[in-house]
């Protein structure tokens, strides 16, 4: 009985032992999964900022070249403008003086 009682005795320690261990590992891994959770929360955050800025500049950037393109079509088309309407006054002039000459020819000038 007296190898027996130490024997229980010994277990019991070992088993009190074990479950301290246990305990403190089902702690350390509650702890190390809380800041797991804590870390990719965070790094979800910090995703969505980027992701957010990322947009919002990529937003101002293309409203900055439909601007500038709109302004370089603007100026294409003024100029074009100017282009034919000094074109149709040549062609006005040069067609206006064929008739002056014609006219100056019947008339015997």
């Amino acid at each position: 009985t007296n190898t027996t009682e130490k024997l229980e005795q010994e277990m019991s320690i070992t088993v009190g032992k074990l479950e301290s261990e246990l305990a403190q590992t089902k702690g350390d891994i509650a702890n190390q999964l809380s800041l797991t959770k804590a870390d990719v929360q965070r790094n979800m955050m910090n995703t969505k900022n980027t992701i957010e800025k990322e947009l919002v500049d990529t937003t101002i950037n293309l409203e900055k070249e439909m601007a500038n393109t709109t302004a370089g079509v603007s100026a294409q088309i003024k100029t074009l403008d100017v282009e034919v309407r000094k074109e149709l006054y040549e062609t006005m002039h040069e067609f206006n003086v064929s008739v002056s000459n014609a006219e100056k020819i019947i008339n015997g000038e």
